[in-house]
């Protein structure tokens, strides 16, 4: 599977080689979940945005398999998809959420920041994201 994904505004374009060498492009509707203005605000937006990020991704990546199926592979199932999607799901929490609170946690090991609920405790858990 070989490819590349590029947006703009509502739409994104998704390039894929197939098995023949030839290169497919496409033109796509991005799926939005930001469509109203409230779900624009500062603080709400990051969360839609993420869920709309991911639904267009894993179409992309679809269509890229498609295409590389042409060729006699075997094509992914729905439940490779909901595990491949669980497992991302996982690093992403091991990797952005509990890596630095462990790290921020090693830091008051080694009386470089304070306890849990102190600033520097929060300075390096940010840091460390």
């Amino acid at each position: 599977m070989e490819g590349v994904m590029m947006r703009n505004g509502d739409a994104y374009g998704l390039a894929v080689r197939r098995p023949d060498g030839s290169i497919r492009a496409q033109r796509l509707p991005w799926f939005s979940l930001t469509r109203r203005a409230w779900l624009k605000k500062t603080f709400v937006r990051g969360f839609p945005i993420l869920l709309e990020t991911l639904v267009n991704g894993i179409q992309a990546l679809n269509r890229s398999v498609e295409a590389a199926a042409q060729s006699g592979e075997e094509e992914l199932s729905g439940w490779h998809l909901a595990l491949s999607l669980g497992l991302a799901l996982l690093m992403a929490i091991a990797l952005f959420v509990v890596a630095p609170h462990l790290l921020s946690l090693v830091m008051l090991w080694l009386h470089l920041g304070g306890d849990v609920e102190g600033l520097s405790f929060h300075i390096w858990d940010g840091f460390f994201k």
